[in-house]
């Protein structure tokens, strides 16, 4: 099932990584882990420049759709990547 930007698991997640965040800015390497994502039409994901690596099952971005990464590097381990969905 993919998680929209606006589920309520999406917020409970947000909510519960800033409170967490709070106490974990001491450590350097930041992972982010998904089951899938799923960016809709027209839809931006931005990663942080502290996001250091993105690990996720499936990564599928629809048409018009972007993954924004705003540092230099960042290593993606996904079992697939595929764009331009219609």
């Amino acid at each position: 099932m993919p998680l929209t930007a606006d589920s309520l698991q999406a917020k409970i997640t947000h909510s519960f990584t800033q409170r967490f965040a709070v106490h974990v800015t001491r450590i350097p390497l930041v992972i982010v882990l998904f089951k899938d994502i799923e960016i809709g039409k027209n839809a931006t994901l931005t990663l942080s420049s502290k996001a250091k690596s993105l690990w996720a099952n499936d990564i599928r971005i629809h048409s018009g759709g972007r993954l924004v990464i705003t540092s230099g590097y960042i290593k993606i381990r996904a079992a697939s990547v595929r764009g331009n969905l219609a």
